[in-house]
Protein backbone atom coordinates (compact mmCIF):
# COMPACT_ATOMS: atom_id res chain seq x y z
CA UNK A 1 0.00 0.00 0.00
CA UNK A 2 3.07 2.43 0.87
CA UNK A 3 4.42 1.29 -2.96
CA UNK A 4 0.79 2.65 -4.08
CA UNK A 5 1.40 6.29 -2.24
CA UNK A 6 -0.98 5.22 0.46
CA UNK A 7 -0.12 7.47 3.92
CA UNK A 8 0.19 5.24 7.15
CA UNK A 9 -3.28 6.98 8.08
CA UNK A 10 -5.24 5.45 5.23
CA UNK A 11 -3.35 2.12 5.55
CA UNK A 12 -4.45 1.73 9.48
CA UNK A 13 -8.37 2.22 8.10
CA UNK A 14 -8.04 0.24 5.57
CA UNK A 15 -6.52 -2.58 7.34
CA UNK A 16 -8.22 -2.32 10.80
CA UNK A 17 -4.93 -1.19 12.86
CA UNK A 18 -5.31 1.25 15.96
CA UNK A 19 -3.08 4.23 14.85
CA UNK A 20 -1.04 5.53 11.87
CA UNK A 21 2.04 4.35 14.04
CA UNK A 22 1.04 0.65 14.53
CA UNK A 23 0.61 0.93 10.96
CA UNK A 24 3.79 2.66 10.15
CA UNK A 25 5.24 -0.74 12.22
CA UNK A 26 3.84 -3.35 10.32
CA UNK A 27 5.05 -1.47 6.64
CA UNK A 28 8.68 -1.41 8.26
CA UNK A 29 9.05 -5.02 9.10
CA UNK A 30 7.39 -5.89 6.16
CA UNK A 31 9.58 -3.39 3.83
CA UNK A 32 12.84 -4.64 6.26
CA UNK A 33 11.77 -8.43 4.89
CA UNK A 34 11.68 -7.67 1.01
CA UNK A 35 14.91 -5.97 1.26
CA UNK A 36 15.98 -9.39 1.45
CA UNK A 37 14.42 -10.82 -0.71
CA UNK A 38 16.19 -11.96 -4.23
CA UNK A 39 17.46 -9.08 -6.35
CA UNK A 40 15.82 -11.13 -9.56
CA UNK A 41 12.62 -11.16 -7.73
CA UNK A 42 12.72 -7.39 -6.92
CA UNK A 43 13.03 -6.48 -10.35
CA UNK A 44 10.44 -8.70 -11.78
CA UNK A 45 7.91 -7.15 -9.51
CA UNK A 46 9.60 -3.37 -10.80
CA UNK A 47 9.36 -4.98 -14.02
CA UNK A 48 5.25 -5.59 -13.81
CA UNK A 49 4.80 -1.88 -12.09
CA UNK A 50 6.62 -0.47 -15.33
CA UNK A 51 4.29 -2.90 -17.39
CA UNK A 52 1.31 -1.71 -15.53
CA UNK A 53 2.52 1.93 -16.21
CA UNK A 54 2.84 1.38 -19.85
CA UNK A 55 -0.42 -0.34 -19.93
CA UNK A 56 -2.05 2.32 -18.42
CA UNK A 57 -0.80 5.26 -21.02
CA UNK A 58 -1.12 3.01 -24.58
CA UNK A 59 -4.32 3.97 -25.64
CA UNK A 60 -3.48 7.91 -25.39
CA UNK A 61 0.11 7.16 -26.63
CA UNK A 62 -1.59 5.50 -29.60
CA UNK A 63 -3.91 8.40 -30.21
CA UNK A 64 -0.56 10.68 -30.57
CA UNK A 65 -1.09 12.58 -26.67
CA UNK A 66 2.47 13.85 -26.63
CA UNK A 67 2.21 14.24 -22.89
CA UNK A 68 1.62 10.64 -22.64
CA UNK A 69 4.29 9.31 -25.72
CA UNK A 70 7.02 11.46 -23.11
CA UNK A 71 5.90 9.49 -19.91
CA UNK A 72 6.07 5.88 -21.76
CA UNK A 73 9.81 6.91 -22.89
CA UNK A 74 10.78 7.55 -20.12
CA UNK A 75 8.89 4.30 -18.99
CA UNK A 76 10.39 2.57 -21.38
CA UNK A 77 13.91 3.89 -20.75
CA UNK A 78 13.32 2.91 -17.11
CA UNK A 79 12.63 -0.18 -18.29
CA UNK A 80 15.94 -0.75 -20.18
CA UNK A 81 18.18 0.92 -17.63
CA UNK A 82 16.72 -1.82 -14.84
CA UNK A 83 17.63 -4.78 -17.52
CA UNK A 84 20.88 -3.26 -18.86
CA UNK A 85 19.50 -3.59 -22.27
CA UNK A 86 21.68 -0.05 -23.55
CA UNK A 87 24.89 -0.68 -24.41
CA UNK A 88 27.81 1.88 -22.92
CA UNK A 89 29.00 4.27 -24.84
CA UNK A 90 32.53 4.33 -25.45
CA UNK A 91 34.04 7.84 -24.50
CA UNK A 92 37.33 7.09 -26.60
CA UNK A 93 35.34 6.90 -30.01
CA UNK A 94 33.35 10.23 -29.62
CA UNK A 95 36.45 11.92 -28.80
CA UNK A 96 38.03 10.35 -31.72
CA UNK A 97 35.29 11.19 -33.83
CA UNK A 98 35.15 14.81 -32.51
CA UNK A 99 39.01 14.63 -33.35
CA UNK A 100 38.06 13.33 -37.22
CA UNK A 101 35.49 16.22 -37.62
CA UNK A 102 37.54 18.80 -36.74
CA UNK A 103 39.87 17.93 -38.85
CA UNK A 104 37.82 16.99 -41.69
CA UNK A 105 35.72 20.64 -41.76
CA UNK A 106 39.13 22.91 -40.62
CA UNK A 107 37.89 23.77 -36.75
CA UNK A 108 40.32 24.32 -34.18
CA UNK A 109 41.01 20.54 -32.57
CA UNK A 110 41.38 22.58 -28.90
CA UNK A 111 37.95 24.32 -29.65
CA UNK A 112 36.22 21.05 -30.38
CA UNK A 113 37.71 19.15 -28.50
CA UNK A 114 37.23 21.39 -25.20
CA UNK A 115 33.41 21.35 -26.50
CA UNK A 116 33.40 17.30 -26.90
CA UNK A 117 34.66 17.24 -23.17
CA UNK A 118 32.41 19.37 -21.89
CA UNK A 119 29.23 17.52 -23.29
CA UNK A 120 31.09 14.30 -22.19
CA UNK A 121 30.74 15.69 -18.74
CA UNK A 122 27.36 16.88 -18.84
CA UNK A 123 26.01 13.30 -19.98
CA UNK A 124 28.05 11.42 -16.53
CA UNK A 125 30.40 10.31 -18.86
CA UNK A 126 34.34 10.01 -18.27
Amino acid sequence: MRIACKTYRQIAAELGYASEQQAYEVVREEMAKAVREPVATLREQELQRLNVMLGALWANIEAGNQGAIQTGLRVMERRAKLLGMDAPIDYRVVREEAQRLADELGLDRKEVMAEAEAIIRSSGGA
